[in-house]
């Protein structure tokens, strides 16, 4: 999983009218559907945010919620696995 997670820039994104998202990656021809939270971290993953600050803003965002950093992280792994993301060359 990257340390810094960064979109990819052959995926396009689509807003669902629950505020979930519609991913597709131009090269490889997937599409995925996300969820509203999985749209949340899907935002965060702009190059800036490590891991650690995603969880914990999911976690501010949901503090009742249960297993957010198990959640988070899966949610992360598989954008990684579909190719979606990866990380965010190291700060100069």
């Amino acid at each position: 999983m990257p340390v810094r997670p960064l979109k990819s820039p052959d995926v396009y994104d689509e807003v669902l009218p629950d505020g979930g998202l519609v991913l597709f990656h131009s090269q490889r021809a997937l599409i995925l559907t996300l969820n509203r939270t999985a749209a949340l971290i899907w935002e965060y993953c702009d190059g800036d945010h490590d891991v650690g600050a995603i969880v914990a803003q999911l976690i501010d965002l949901f503090p009742t919620a249960a297993d957010t950093e198990r959640d988070t992280r899966s949610v992360l792994a598989t954008l990684c696995e579909a190719g979606l993301i990866a990380d965010a060359a190291p700060a100069s």
